[in-house]
């Protein structure tokens, strides 16, 4: 029962301005009717008749003053209600809004998941691109029945590295040879081996004895992380593209 009838209930919001006006109603009824009739066959209590009807209409302003009151509050809670009961569907719509923009807005970021989606042409791209990006003087070259491309590292006119991007489903002990064949026939002392995937130990045991690095899509994406950001959008437009 107490909560029925409480402040905030439905019903305490309905009737709080019309009761108000009920009350001031009853004060003019009280000043302008029932008053001079009460005291107006008394001589001397007739004379204060207007000293009291002064006092009951400044009460019925002020009753009237609160049922203003009451009904802009009672207004204002209605629009606020209808405002809460909408929410969930705006919500929704500018989450929505929100996500569509930043689809178009927002810049793609490198990713593991990204290098892994990369078909073999992208792939092979992004490989070339980094040493373009970052002002490395290169060179292509397909040797070998691995699928992928070889990056001359050129310094001084000299091959000082080779890089072999590899587009092949497993490193086989074959394709490490004939990379190590393209090493030599370019003279270079060292050289990368980048792939998509895991190295057998085989192949570890034979890279570390002749100055092979294995590369994996973990140490490529560390690698583009430590670019600008300019920059990683540059290799990720020129790949992509």
């Amino acid at each position: 029962m107490h909560t029925e009838f409480s402040a905030h209930s439905p019903f305490h919001r309905k009737t709080r301005w019309p009761l108000a006006i009920l009350v001031a109603a009853s004060v003019f009824l009280l000043s302008y009717l029932l008053i001079p009739l009460w005291l107006g066959d008394d001589i001397y209590l007739s004379l204060l008749i207007p000293h009291f009807q002064w006092l009951l209409l400044a009460l019925i302003g002020l009753c009237g003053l609160i049922a203003l009151r009451f009904y802009i509050n009672d207004k204002r809670q209605r629009r606020q209600q209808a405002h809460q009961d909408d929410a969930p569907t705006s919500d929704k719509g500018l989450k929505l809004c929100f996500s569509t923009i930043n689809q178009f807005l927002m810049p793609q970021a490198w990713s593991i998941e990204l290098l892994q989606k990369l078909t073999a042409a992208q792939f092979t791209q992004m490989c070339v691109a980094y040493y373009e990006i970052k002002g490395i003087t290169h060179s292509t070259l397909t040797l070998g029945s691995s699928e992928g491309v070889n990056i001359l590292i050129w310094q001084n006119e000299i091959v000082s590295r080779v890089i072999h991007c590899s587009n092949d489903q497993i490193v086989e002990m074959t394709a490490l040879r004939q990379f190590l064949g393209v090493m030599m026939h370019e003279r270079a002392h060292a050289g990368v081996y980048i792939h998509r995937g895991s190295f057998s130990e085989e192949v570890r045991i034979f890279a570390a004895s002749h100055h092979i690095q294995l590369r994996n899509e973990y140490a490529i994406l560390a690698k583009i992380e430590k670019l600008s950001e300019r920059r990683q959008q540059q290799l990720l437009k020129i790949t992509l593209n």
